[in-house]
């Protein structure tokens, strides 16, 4: 965590002072490469440390400060007078308000997860974002307000499952492997934020391709969520087999409520031992 959060420091101060493209380029990818690697670490530090009672509210608010990240950097960009010049139309007020829709999301998400379970709170919010996909495809294009209105539903639902994916991996893992399982998950992510920009060049093929393409997705993930386990007021496991005897245990999978006390469920978390046969 020191060495990602110095690295921040260093290729952030560095990236300001870059003199050509390809240089701009370099820093700006170390400078990613040890940011998300910092935000893997200060996750899973987050989560491994907290105790049950207050590890979802705890896990959100990592999340929450990206969203306010993104609106002062709409902001920051609205005020600027260069970027005020070279840049036309809504993209500040776009981009202002996909990071706002991300704070009810998540507070949302919270109230759920605690409420309902992480996979009964997961499995309808990524079904209703493939639903989102399909109303897209019918509302006409001229009706630009409702299209509008429609797109930020779809950021609230996908919102929800967003910052509930991460604390959910953290709790189906355990400790020897929960970094490593949280990363990969992440970059997936990225890899899936490369890959969208090109989605939108199947709009050639057919105008709601890329809609398609995404609620398909989203569909099935919804679906094969079901096959996961509740880890609602469970104490995170530590071993292997601790992780496949959640997965197996039909009560898990049946009763999503916490069997015992958030009080008595913390200590068993802390008393666990680390390894056992």
């Amino acid at each position: 965590m020191w060495f990602t959060s110095t690295g921040q420091f260093l290729f952030g101060v560095a990236v300001a002072f870059t003199f050509d493209y390809y240089s701009f380029v370099i820093v700006r990818f170390l400078l990613a490469m040890v940011s998300s690697g910092y935000l893997v670490v200060v996750f899973v530090y987050v989560t491994e440390y907290v105790g049950i009672k207050y590890r979802t509210w705890a896990s959100m608010h990592i999340h929450a400060f990206f969203a306010v990240g993104i609106m002062v950097v709409a902001l920051v960009g609205y005020l600027s007078k260069t970027c005020s010049v070279n840049l036309g139309g809504n993209e500040y007020l776009n981009l202002f308000l996909i990071g706002a829709v991300e704070i009810p999301a998540y507070i949302i998400a919270c109230i759920g997860m605690d409420r309902l379970g992480r996979r009964n709170t997961l499995i309808p919010f990524l079904i209703s974002s493939a639903a989102i996909c399909a109303l897209l495809m019918l509302i006409p294009q001229d009706f630009r307000i409702l299209n509008i209105i429609a797109n930020m539903v779809g950021k609230f639902a996908i919102g929800v499952a967003f910052g509930l994916i991460y604390l959910y991996t953290a709790e189906l893992y355990p400790t020897v492997v929960r970094s490593l399982a949280v990363g990969s998950g992440s970059m997936m992510c990225r890899v899936g934020s490369v890959v969208a920009p090109f989605c939108v060049y199947l709009s050639s093929v057919w105008i709601f391709m890329p809609q398609m393409i995404v609620g398909i997705m989203a569909f099935l993930s919804g679906l094969l969520t079901l096959m996961l386990p509740e880890t609602l007021g469970k104490p995170l496991t530590n071993t292997w087999a601790e992780a496949i005897e959640l997965g197996t245990s039909t009560s898990n999978t049946e009763n999503p409520s916490p069997a015992l006390s958030s009080s008595t469920s913390e200590k068993i978390q802390m008393q666990s031992p680390e390894t056992h046969e």
